[in-house]
């Protein structure tokens, strides 16, 4: 009895069979590539408005984390300030010079931080709304029923 290795066998199988199919077939293959017709006038002028508000998203979202990390440092100058004051018997807090500049800095980083986040927070929800509604547009172009010129049928 003859022992053959099943791999040797089936790449033997593979080709005889495929080259006989190979063979075997004589009629030319007519396949027809349907390529999508290019993007017409408005389509562009959509992808060109979507890029604008992406770009314009992009901007107030660096806002956002730089505004943020402004708030953020502003805790530090704080606590340092915090830090070169002292409590009186009153309750009352004296601070050294160090301390009085350090909180004026850190006040002023928390107040702009702060009010920064919220105007470009606020700005990059409305752009991210604007680019919704291009996207939007654009599916309902795609799928709206209309006459295509260079079909020369209607589409779906």
């Amino acid at each position: 009895m003859l022992r053959v290795p099943c791999g040797t066998l089936c790449l033997t199988a593979a080709l005889l069979f495929g080259a006989n199919a190979h063979a075997q077939e004589t009629v030319p293959s007519t396949a027809v590539v349907m390529t999508p017709p290019p993007p017409s006038g408005y389509q562009l002028l959509q992808q060109e408005r979507l890029k604008r508000w992406e770009t314009k998203s992009k901007r107030a979202r660096n806002g956002l984390i730089a505004t943020s990390a402004v708030f953020a440092v502003s805790f530090v100058f704080i606590g340092v300030g915090a830090a070169h004051c002292t409590e009186t018997f009153n309750n009352n807090y004296v601070c050294d010079n160090t301390g009085d500049v350090m909180f004026g800095i850190g006040g002023g980083l928390f107040f702009g931080g702060g009010i920064g986040m919220i105007v470009t927070g606020i700005l990059l929800g409305v752009r991210n709304k604007r680019i919704r509604e291009v996207e939007r547009e654009m599916r309902q172009a795609q799928s709206g029923f209309r006459w295509d010129p260079a079909r020369g049928s209607f589409v779906f």
